[in-house]
């Protein structure tokens, strides 16, 4: 896997490294696709709150008041221009998210 050099923050004072795909659905391409890595992991933690928050709204209200615990589990992908999707497999991802319902 291919790392990029990005920022957390828009100052650019906070750099983390990313790794992101370069074959299969993320392979570079004659296209002229420019790596844009803080654009990723923007969009990646967004897509990480919309999917907890959709997770919490639709699967809280059945658990609530029944006393059962239980856990959600999911991987994010993201390639180097941006792209989001949905890990089929949570051991090859680059974010592992977990949504917990408490009783």
């Amino acid at each position: 896997m291919a790392t990029f050099e990005t920022e957390l923050d828009d100052d650019g004072e906070v750099l983390f490294l990313m790794e992101a795909e370069t074959t299969g659905a993320f392979s570079k391409s004659s296209a002229g696709e420019t790596p844009r890595p803080h654009l990723a992991f923007k969009q990646a933690v967004n897509a990480i709150g919309m999917m907890g928050n959709r997770i919490a709204t639709s699967v809280g209200p059945n658990i609530e008041g029944t006393g059962m615990q239980a856990a959600i589990t999911f991987g994010i992908k993201i390639d180097a221009s941006g792209q989001v999707m949905i890990a089929s497999d949570t051991r090859n991802c680059q974010f592992s998210v977990q949504v917990i319902f408490k009783p």
